[in-house]
């Protein structure tokens, strides 16, 4: 990630980094939003606190194989051939 460093004005313009703000350039057109630190860790523990863990990822899993709600490795490898061909231009 990259450093940009803010003069006294620009810092002032933040409200001393204490609110989030859209960065725009001279245009008005939004480069970015810069969100002050303490709002960024919060908002970084909250999308981990909601990513599952590996053993609710595996009760998932386990879970669905016993519905049926799965595929053979054949299955699987015919879906990605046709995402390959869907998607990919070959050269």
């Amino acid at each position: 990630m990259g450093r940009l460093v803010v003069d006294s004005d620009q810092l002032q313009k933040l409200e001393g980094g204490q609110r989030a703000a859209d960065v725009c350039d001279d245009t008005g057109r939004v480069l970015g939003r810069f969100v002050p630190q303490d709002e960024y860790v919060r908002m970084m523990y909250e999308i981990e606190r909601a990513q599952p863990s590996d053993a609710d990822a595996r009760q998932l899993g386990r879970e669905d194989f016993a519905a049926g709600r799965c595929v053979t490795t054949e299955e699987l490898l015919r879906g990605l051939d046709e995402i390959d061909r869907t998607f990919v231009k070959a050269p």
